[in-house]
């Protein structure tokens, strides 16, 4: 029996349909994103700075059912420190700066954070520009599979 199955691609998050083979033993379990096993990644400073850690990861848009990136912030990690993020879904970007952002790690992927005050923000597009007032876009680095960043 042929079945579609919606698959999100990231970090384009435009539905795809791709046909599939699905057995009976597969379709008589649910499968949901968030009871895979989340690898734990360590962002280790080996600066003589203090530095603030921003991750992106897949998430539940803010009170609705939609999945969006989310992007949160900031985890402090102290000279000769490592920080590990305590969530529920994998990490997929980071961002790392100092306090004064004269030194920092940055890539392609552009998201919005909040340099004033701790923050989790969903990055939709469907919300109101009033949702990113005051916020600030900036360019996170992809993760590819790594358990640790050693920032030095």
């Amino acid at each position: 029996m042929k079945q579609f199955i919606l698959i999100y691609l990231i970090p384009l998050l435009n539905p795809v349909f791709m046909e599939a083979q699905v057995t009976e033993e597969i379709t008589s379990e649910v499968v949901d994103f968030y009871d895979t096993e989340v690898q734990d990644i360590r962002f280790i400073n080996r600066t003589d700075e203090l530095l603030y850690l921003a991750v992106a990861y897949m998430g539940y848009a803010d009170g609705i059912k939609k999945t969006a990136i989310v992007t949160e912030g900031w985890y402090s990690i102290e000279p000769g420190k490592t920080a590990v993020p305590d969530l529920e879904s994998q990490v997929l970007y980071y961002y790392v700066a100092n306090e004064t952002q004269s030194r920092a790690w940055e890539g392609e992927e552009i998201f919005y954070i909040d340099w004033e005050d701790d923050f989790t923000l969903s990055q939709l597009s469907m919300w109101p520009d009033e949702y990113f007032a005051e916020k600030e876009q900036i360019g996170f680095i992809r993760l590819e599979g790594e358990d640790k960043i050693i920032l030095e």
